[in-house]
């Protein structure tokens, strides 16, 4: 499991945003907050582009800005995909609009510690990277599905079968038939089945699969569920295949490591006072416990602080004395 870090800091909204921008974006803002490894910002307008957030890091809340696309999609929240990719596409066009975090970040369990400027910005979306081969089968991946591609296919073909849409936001898919299998078992709700433009549209990761007409959409949805091997084919006439041309990509602007000090930690406001820092070690740990290893690495952490923590420690637990904290080797 990964270690989870702590970020706080302020997200920005730069640049040009319209209403609709924004409207999107904070439904991409309310289903960070969801995730196990989180970002908490109140919602955004156009009198207020910059929110101060808190959030929990996979290991570093960078990993988490790395993926802040496929997590808004894993979820197969079709609202969210849709809102994420018109964003994508809303900021593509508008070249001064990004998306920029600067925070602060400790893991105390690795003694992590630093500050970081980082923005998301849109580039182009790597059909290629999607490309699976297993038991001498060739598949592009679509979210829970496995599209088989021909047995003579090479990554250099993929320019091929796919064909930029006359807006420049899509790419189609071009095969003459498409042949899916279901990755896994999903229910309707991961399905994410809506009514666009009178057609029926299945959103499965970042591709969007469009049916001709309901009754081709119903047999999908029901069949997909029935076990986990399950697959269909349509033609090109049944449906058509839709990838986004660009996704978004995290920039880091600047990015400086801290030693893991309690003197870092309060300069930084990662605690609000030495106090605060003194009395997480004692929630945590028993002195008394403590190894030689330990206590040194103690002094080090605490640095300037150190006769500071061990005054607050005695004044806190009356049970403590000098002499048997000087025994311990304090």
């Amino acid at each position: 499991m990964a270690n989870i870090s702590n970020a706080f800091g302020t997200i920005h909204l730069k640049g040009k945003w319209t209403a609709s921008m924004l409207k999107n974006f904070n439904i991409i803002n309310e289903q960070w907050a969801d995730y196990y490894y989180c970002t908490s910002a109140d919602p955004f307008s156009e009198g207020e582009l910059s929110q101060p957030f808190v959030g929990s890091g996979r290991w570093a809340y960078l990993n988490n800005l790395e993926m802040a696309a496929n997590w808004c999609v894993s979820e197969n929240n079709a609202c969210t995909t849709k809102a994420l990719l018109d964003l994508i596409e809303a900021m593509r066009q508008n070249h001064d609009s990004r998306i920029e975090f600067e925070y602060t970040e400790d893991e105390p369990g690795c003694q992590f510690l630093q500050t970081v400027n980082a923005k998301l910005r849109p580039v182009p979306f790597s059909p290629v990277s999607h490309i699976l081969r297993r038991e001498n089968k060739i598949y592009l991946r679509v979210g829970e599905f496995k599209i088989h591609l021909p047995d003579d296919f090479e990554d250099k073909d993929i320019d091929k079968i796919l064909e930029l849409t006359p807006d420049g936001a899509k790419y189609k898919l071009n095969l003459p038939e498409y042949h899916f299998t279901a990755m896994t078992i999903l229910d309707d709700k991961k399905l994410s089945l809506t009514e666009e433009d009178g057609k029926q549209v299945i959103r499965s990761g970042f591709a969007e699969i469009v049916f001709e007409d309901a009754g081709q959409a119903a047999l999908i949805q029901g069949r997909i569920g029935e076990k986990d091997d399950c697959s269909i084919t349509f033609t090109e006439k049944d449906i058509s295949v839709y990838f986004p041309a660009y996704t978004l990509k995290c920039v880091v602007l600047e990015n400086t490591d801290y030693e893991y000090t309690a003197e870092k930690l309060v300069e930084l406001d990662v605690w609000e006072s030495a106090e605060s820092v003194f009395e997480d070690i004692l929630c945590n740990f028993d002195l008394e416990d403590y190894e030689e290893n330990e206590i040194k690495y103690l002094r080090e952490y605490l640095g300037k602080y150190y006769s500071d923590f061990l005054a607050y420690a005695l004044e806190r637990d009356k049970n403590l004395t000098v002499e048997r904290l000087a025994a311990k080797g304090f």
